[in-house]
């Protein structure tokens, strides 16, 4: 799990880096972006994991719902839309509603797990979780959480 992280940070540094140059590698930040996807893609499968150790909760907190993620995907997402030299799909990583959904699906996870968490701690988790989410400023984030919880 921990790798998973690492990968995010180290991804999201690498796509700033890039974003930050004059002459953008546009092959080079669209691949970034498909390993930045799939890294998300597979962060919620091992939430116990990231509850029982709080260093990685908080780790995991500061780096996907800071806005971190969210903003160096949109300028990526930016930058190959200008170019438009790219043939792509666009990545839900870079919509900020979809991004929202994503973590509203992380917060319902964490509830809904039986695993050896705690449920007092999975609630914990996903209450920061959803409350992180609420500050990225999204104005569907509130709707999106609700509607998330709805459906489970």
């Amino acid at each position: 799990m921990s790798e998973t992280l690492k990968e995010i940070g180290s991804t999201v540094a690498k796509l700033r880096a890039l974003l930050s140059e004059t002459k953008q590698d546009l092959l080079r930040i669209q691949s970034l972006q498909d390993v930045l996807t799939s890294s998300l893609d597979v962060l919620w499968q091992s939430t116990t994991i990231l509850i029982r150790d709080q260093r990685l909760w908080k780790e995991t907190l500061a780096l996907v719902a800071s806005g971190r993620v969210l903003s160096t995907a949109a300028q990526a997402e930016h930058a190959l839309d200008v170019a438009g030299d790219v043939a792509r799909e666009k990545s839900w990583v870079s919509s900020g509603a979809d991004y929202c959904r994503w973590i509203g699906k992380g917060a319902i996870v964490m509830c809904e797990g039986d695993d050896e968490a705690t449920e007092s701690s999975r609630v914990k988790a996903a209450a920061q979780l959803v409350g992180k989410g609420l500050l990225l400023g999204d104005n569907g984030m509130s709707t999106t959480m609700q509607c998330n919880a709805l459906k489970s």
